[in-house]
Formats: C-alpha cells, sequence, structure tokens
C-alpha cells in the first residue's frame, strides 16, 4: 500500500509513527492472504472441473472392464476359431441347421448325391425298346429285321412286295408297274380230247403240246372248232408203206432222211 503523509503526527519514532508501521503491516499480509485466497479458488476451480471430466478419468467400473479384456494374440486366436465360440443358432444367421437333411444325407459335411439319391437314372443307363412309347425314332436307330417280324400291313411293290393282301391260289403272277400284282388263271390240259375253248387263262406247256398234236381228230380236239383244221403234225425218218403202215387219221407224217 502507498504510504501517505499524515500532517500532525508526532515526531517520528513517536507512537503515531509505530502504529503506521504496524497498519501498513497488516495491510501486507491483508493483501497476501488475499491473493492466496484468489489463487485457492482458481485452483479449486480447476481441480472441480479436472474432476469432472470423464475423458481424462477411468472409473473404477472401467478399469475393471478394460482389464477383462482380452490381449492381441488372446483375440486373434479367438477371431480364428470356427466352432462357433459364441454358440450363434442356425436360427439367428438365417442359416439351415445341420440336424437337416438331404435324402437322408445329414448337412454337417459335404453332401455328395448319387442318381439314386434323387431317384435318377444312372447315365450310362439303357432302354429297351419296350420302354419307347412315344416320340419319332431315327431311322439309323432302327435294326435290321427278318421278314418275318413283318407280321402286319401289306408290303407294297415298292419296297419288293406285291402290294396285295392275298392272292389266287395256284394263279399266275401278273405285274402292274408300281401297283400291286394280279393274278391269272393257268389252263393246264393234259388229255388228247379235252377241249380247248377260248379263254384268258395262261397255258401250260402241256396244253400246248396237246393242242398241236392231237391224235384223235380236229372233232375231238376242240369241240368249238367247226372247220377243219391241221392239228397234229408228225415227223420221223421211219419209211412209210403204203397199206401196211399203221396211220393215225386226222395227222400228216412226215419223212425225212
Amino acid at each position: 500500500m502507498e504510504q501517505t503523509t499524515n500532517y500532525g503526527l508526532n515526531k517520528p519514532g513517536g507512537s503515531d509513527y509505530a502504529r503506521i508501521d504496524v497498519l501498513n503491516a497488516n495491510m501486507d499480509a491483508v493483501d497476501a492472504a488475499l491473493k492466496d485466497l484468489e489463487e485457492s479458488k482458481a485452483e479449486g476451480a480447476a481441480l472441480a472441473a479436472h474432476e469432472a471430466d470423464g475423458v481424462k478419468h477411468v472409473s473404477a467400473a472401467e478399469r475393471t472392464a478394460w482389464n477383462a479384456k482380452a490381449d492381441g494374440t488372446a483375440t486373434s486366436a479367438h477371431i480364428a476359431r470356427t466352432d462357433n465360440p459364441h454358440g450363434v443358432t442356425a436360427a439367428q444367421v438365417g442359416a439351415v441347421p445341420t440336424t437337416r437333411k438331404v435324402n437322408g444325407k445329414a448337412l454337417s459335411a459335404d453332401v455328395t448325391l448319387a442318381a439314386a439319391d434323387v431317384g435318377a437314372a444312372a447315365a450310362s443307363h439303357s432302354h429297351g425298346a419296350g420302354d419307347i412309347a412315344s416320340g419319332t425314332l431315327d431311322a439309323a436307330r432302327i435294326p435290321d429285321l427278318v421278314a418275318s417280324k413283318i407280321t402286319s400291313g401289306t408290303l407294297p411293290v415298292a419296297r419288293g412286295g406285291t402290294g396285295a393282301a392275298s392272292l389266287t391260289s395256284g394263279a399266275a403272277l401278273i405285274g402292274a408297274g408300281t401297283g400291286a400284282v394280279t393274278t391269272r388263271a393257268i389252263k393246264d390240259n393234259t388229255s388228247a380230247s379235252a377241249a380247248l375253248t377260248a379263254s384268258s387263262a395262261l397255258v401250260t406247256m402241256n396244253t400246248l403240246r396237246y393242242a398241236l398234236n392231237r391224235t384223235t381228230g380236229p372233232g375231238a380236239a376242240d369241240t368249238n372248232y367247226t372247220t377243219a383244221m391241221m392239228r397234229a403234225i408228225q415227223a420221223s425218218t421211219t419209211d412209210l408203206t403204203a397199206g401196211s403202215s399203221s396211220l393215225t387219221s386226222g395227222v400228216i407224217y412226215l419223212v425225212y432222211e
């Protein structure tokens, strides 16, 4: 504190000056106390703010939780575990439980399915002809068949058949190009006296032989002939003697050397 001049005081060294010195000393003490108080208040406020700062301080509960944390090695080992250390269920992650099965095979490991597991045929399987009930069979897949296997239908001429379902017994077959084969009766005359009537039938050599070599005369040869005809000619090297050689009526005999 500044000292002021106080007139009317007694001389130096007197009692008045003594009291002023004491007062000045007291005032210095008060200033020092006030300064200490201000500093204490500031320090108290700073201390309170410091104590209230939760970031700078770790609580007992936080210290306990921190001490319970695993170190890096333990954490890595934990992460590397594949045996479900936390006990997570399939339902929690939307996964299929390992107790589920596919065709009796558990899902706890890789599942290999065979054709029989799903009711399918093996890739190397084959089918018999009787199993083919629909679709169009490639011609190249049809095996060669013997004729006895054709048990129905009519084989056309273009395929080597007759094109006819039946044929007249004993008749000759007459071709008709690509059309069905027809038949024609065969005339087989085995008698020298049988009549040779007009007919569309085919003739055998027997019929022709008897027609050209009749021995009973024109009348017996063909009752339909009304005009005498030369029907039989006999040629031989045998000499004929008039009046003695036996000759058949109606036959012409030729003798050659």
